[in-house]
């Protein structure tokens, strides 16, 4: 979540959601994750923030992980397996 080349990521992933539904809207329509890695990086808090503010329906998608540090990568497993195994 830090900003790499001042770039904001809340509009990187917003645009992404646009070039998706112009491609094939059935896409969006299938399960996903939200990953907002660099959770560790000085910027990353107030992002992680405008982040949540702006999709406060898909906080159960959206997970804030340190690669680096390998912070909160088992919660992220575990909601992959139930979403390939459901129960």
């Amino acid at each position: 979540m830090s900003s790499i080349d001042n770039r904001d990521p809340l509009s990187d992933y917003i645009i992404l959601k646009k070039e998706i539904e112009k491609y094939d809207k059935k896409i969006l329509k299938k399960p996903y994750l939200i990953l907002l890695n660099k959770k560790d990086a000085q910027q990353a808090k107030k992002n992680i923030d405008k982040f949540l503010k702006y999709f406060p329906k898909e906080k159960d998608k959206i997970f804030k992980i340190s690669a680096l540090k390998k912070e909160d990568l088992q919660k992220l497993l575990e909601r992959i397996k139930k979403i390939i195994f459901p129960s």
